[in-house]
């Protein structure tokens, strides 16, 4: 008598099991032996540890159901049969193909790369196994993202094929579709400012006149995002701490071509401030933080004004080696629409450079780096020094981009690692020109330089010109720093050929060589 036991239908033949399974003998009966067919994925020795019968142990249907939902929870199977021939309990097992292959097609916003990273996140890779009931909900996230990019007529289509030894291919099918355009932006809500001076510098813009160049009426999710934090900034930095986004509504066209955009605000009104001082452990003078504090009473309060100030205190104090200084606003609204305002300063200790450490510079030497550093290791670190010091290497014009990181050393508090952090770029150049003068004839030219030659930061040049009656070709080699001071000292070699035999008014040939040393002081 066979016993299905797929998890849809067990509870239906739940009595059919205890019928199946359980002899005469009133409840239990036991275990001969165990086996266990269709296995392909799951080794044995999991399916039986799984299961949990023992040879001799005493069984009943509570136990079969209990051996079925744990098969089941492995994920490995999509149908289980328990039947009994002969003493000998036999789960018949169907499992789960595996995923063999995974085809993306039609993608061009969304690289392939991320969507099969996003994919991984999801289960879905190449030697899993393959789950049908998740592939509904990531055809709707993918439906999701191109949502949020304006693809509202986008289409993913998942097709799914049988391949030899239990695998699938997966087909995803992407139709992108057109970007839906904004029609119409429309703030409600808003009494003091129109429409035109809130949406000024919103990236998002209604649709108009043709411009291939800009895709502002594109409806983006990330770009109204942007835009409402805008909005919320554009009323506090005007004093209206009151402000509120009530809700924003997003409307699509039936063609899913077309985006209406609501915004719905209650700006409240301005506040003025009413006083300003200080709190928290300061120490430095007072008057050095009250330098940078512009506001006085009756002002209308403003955040950009305010975090301007934040950053300039925090700047002061990390000039004195106060490098982790937190600087907060706490602000009191009283009645009348004022507000009184406090910057509450924990400075934290004083900190000194470890060590400084240098990465990314592949072809340019550490000392390149080095020499251009203000901040010195062993000294005490301070906010200027360390801008100074980047600016100074992004000024050799060697790195395309420049990233300096203070990290705390371990075990310690008053220590930091200054790590920089660089990308190279091509620092060599190759020039070629062409002309032509009445007097001279047909002007060639040609030069080469690498201003970071063998990556010492010295710079080597040779260039070349010719005309009908000179040659001039120069070679020259610099080095910025011949002294650790900054003192440059440069060498150039040159050769000059002149013939003037055809020449109307005089007949000589001269030939000049010579060389030059030149010193530069920063």
């Amino acid at each position: 008598m066979i016993l299905p036991a797929c998890r849809e239908v067990y509870v239906k033949v739940f009595v059919a099991s205890v019928l199946a399974i359980c002899s005469a003998q009133s409840y239990a009966k036991t275990v001969a032996d165990v086996r266990v067919d269709g296995l392909l994925q799951m080794s044995p020795a999991r399916a039986f540890e799984t299961i949990g019968f023992q040879q001799g142990q005493g069984y009943d249907s509570s136990r079969v159901h209990e051996a079925v939902n744990s098969l089941f929870a492995t994920g490995y199977f999509s149908d289980i049969e328990v039947f009994e021939e002969d003493d000998v309990v036999i789960f018949k097992v169907v499992e789960r193909p595996t995923i063999g292959r995974i085809e993306i097609d039609g993608n061009d916003m969304i690289s392939t790369e991320d969507l099969q990273r996003g994919l991984r996140l999801s289960g879905l890779e190449e030697g899993e196994l393959y789950k049908p009931e998740t592939l509904n909900q990531i055809q709707q996230e993918l439906q999701r993202q191109y949502y949020a990019l304006g693809r509202y007529s986008a289409q993913v289509k998942m097709d799914v094929e049988a391949l030899p030894r239990n695998r699938v291919a997966l087909n995803i099918n992407i139709e992108e579709g057109v970007t839906a355009k904004i029609v119409h932006i429309n703030i409600v809500g808003n009494k003091n400012f129109s429409d035109e001076e809130l949406t000024d510098k919103f990236q998002s813009a209604e649709t108009g006149y043709f411009n291939p160049f800009s895709s502002a009426d594109e409806y983006s999710k990330q770009k109204i995002q942007g835009d409402l934090e805008t909005l919320r900034s554009f009323y506090l930095d005007r004093g209206y701490l009151d402000y509120e986004l009530i809700s924003n509504q997003v409307s699509v066209s039936a063609d899913k071509r077309e985006v209406y955009v609501v915004v719905n605000i209650n700006e409240g009104l301005p506040y003025s401030i009413n006083d300003v001082s200080l709190s928290g452990s300061l120490p430095i003078s007072e008057d050095r933080i009250w330098k940078h504090i512009d506001q006085k009473a009756g002002d209308v309060f403003s955040r950009k004004q305010t975090t301007e100030i934040m950053e300039s205190v925090s700047s002061e104090l990390g000039d004195d080696g106060y490098l982790f200084t937190n600087v907060n606003i706490i602000p009191n609204k009283l009645p009348g629409h004022k507000v009184d305002l406090t910057y509450h300063i924990t400075p934290g200790p004083q900190v000194y450079v470890r060590r400084i450490n240098f990465s990314g510079n592949s072809e340019t030497k550490d000392e390149v780096l080095r020499r251009e550093m203000t901040q010195f290791e062993g000294t005490l670190a301070t906010h200027t020094k360390i801008q100074s010091s980047k600016r100074a290497i992004e000024r050799l014009g060697f790195f395309s981009k420049v990233d300096l990181k203070t990290r705390p050393v371990p075990g310690t508090v008053d220590q930091v690692d200054l790590d920089v952090s660089v990308e190279e770029q091509p620092s060599g150049s190759i020039q070629a020109s062409i002309g032509y003068s009445q007097s001279d004839g047909t002007v060639l030219g040609f030069g080469v330089s690498k201003r970071n030659f063998m990556g010492s930061g010295n710079k080597l040049a040779f260039n070349m010109s010719r005309t009908n009656q000179t040659q001039d070709y120069t070679l020259s080699y610099d080095n910025p720093y011949f002294t650790v001071d900054g003192v440059s000292r440069g060498y150039s070699l040159f050769y000059q050929v002149s013939d003037h035999d055809d020449d109307d008014v005089e007949d000589y040939d001269l030939d000049r060589i010579g060389a030059s040393v030149n010193f530069g002081y920063p």
